[in-house]
């Protein structure tokens, strides 16, 4: 896997508490449509937490997520 600078979404959740509804569903969103496109190559991801999803930071806001 590439490297991703950026903070995880554990990391983020520490710092600010909580997202916003939008925010907190685009994530969600972001995260679905990574495993999806995964199980469809026939990848089980098997360890989805918040410290295995990525913030890009390397990419304009919002960051996209990246599952490892």
């Amino acid at each position: 896997m590439e490297y991703v600078p950026g903070p995880t979404l554990r990391h983020e959740l520490e710092r600010l508490g909580s997202f916003q509804l939008g925010t907190a569903l685009d994530i969600c969103d972001q995260v679905l449509q990574g495993l999806a496109a995964a199980h469809r190559a026939g990848i089980i991801h098997r360890d989805i937490k918040p410290e295995n999803i990525l913030f890009d930071d390397a990419c304009p806001p919002p960051s996209p997520v990246r599952l490892p």
